[in-house]
């Protein structure tokens, strides 16, 4: 299972860094943004989905979020799985390193 696992990650990494013209597939990982959430179970009836950026000491970060509303998405937990995919999309096109060809193995994300 690991290994079919492996194989599987290994491949869309390569369709990753071919989509976005990436040398090496290190290369692409040193300019990776990612997409984070937040729930606080006990309280919200909502998850918080926000973009963050790779930041200059190898970590990530995220945008402020009263100058950059658009980069957080709250997300009620009563959403169907399509609806929460195409919310995760949604962030993920925030991200700076989401510009370019979009990867044909993510679909589309609604306008």
């Amino acid at each position: 299972m690991e290994e079919a696992s492996n194989l599987r990650r290994r491949a869309f990494d390569e369709e990753m860094r071919q989509a976005y013209g990436f040398k090496t597939i290190e290369a692409m990982w040193k300019k990776d943004d990612m997409v984070s959430s937040n729930w606080h179970y006990r309280v919200d009836d909502f998850v918080t989905i926000y973009a963050l950026r790779r930041s200059h000491g190898g970590g990530h970060s995220g945008w402020p979020e009263v100058k950059f509303p658009q980069k957080n998405l709250d997300v009620p937990l009563s959403v169907s799985d399509e609806e929460l995919g195409q919310a995760l999309l949604e962030i993920w096109a925030q991200c700076e390193c989401s510009r370019g060809p979009w990867p044909a193995s993510l679909g589309k994300p609604k306008d």
